[in-house]
């Protein structure tokens, strides 16, 4: 099914103005920046009106639409809580709690954009005394490298953040390897049950 949307049917109630200044951007890119959360309604009503009962508390609400703006985002990584909280005008508290439960509900189902996020990461990883440092913009993704490194690896050093800065990160050598490793692995086994399935 396609769905054409026309924004200039908004302008009467001055609600293209609020969106621009909301994201600082306009035309093309602007629908780009809200083009997820559209795709995400249309998908949450599609799912309403095929019987999937409505959650009863705002909390679930806003977790089930932050997953559907996950899934409907063209982009591989997964948005963080920065990202969250300007479009749910939430904490960015209440965003890092509602991307963990996102990730407990449905973590199958974003793993693909999880690993990406993660692998973007460390492939930016710059080397300066005995770390590698990186920058990390989300707490949820922090975590989950080191819930991964905790899998793989128990005994090496987990990752920590720098002191005195906002989303900078350093990272052991050895975990390093041990996170390339581990998505060189991840690849290559999903490349062989790809080849498998065709």
């Amino acid at each position: 099914m396609k769905v054409s949307i026309d924004l200039n049917n908004l302008r009467e109630d001055e609600t293209i103005k609020k969106l621009e200044n909301k994201f600082k951007c306009a035309g093309k890119e602007l629908e780009k920046k809200i083009l997820p959360a559209i795709r995400a309604s249309i998908e949450e009503c599609c799912m309403m009106l095929s019987g999937k009962p409505i959650p009863d508390n705002s909390r679930d609400i806003k977790v089930d639409k932050a997953f559907y703006i996950i899934r409907n985002s063209e982009d591989d990584v997964i948005l963080n809580e920065d990202d969250l909280s300007g479009l749910f005008c939430i904490t960015n508290s209440e965003s890092e709690e509602i991307l963990r439960e996102v990730k407990v509900k449905y973590g199958a189902e974003i793993r693909s954009k999880l690993d990406k996020s993660i692998e973007s990461i460390i492939k930016k990883a710059k080397k300066k005394g005995d770390y590698y440092y990186i920058v990390i913009k989300s707490i949820n993704i922090f975590e989950e490298m080191n819930i991964i490194l905790n899998r793989i690896a128990p005994e090496i050093e987990q990752i920590l953040k720098v002191e005195s800065t906002g989303s900078l990160y350093k990272i052991s050598e050895d975990s390093l390897e041990k996170l390339v490793q581990y998505y060189s692995n991840c690849q290559a086994n999903s490349m062989k049950h790809r080849r498998r399935v065709n």
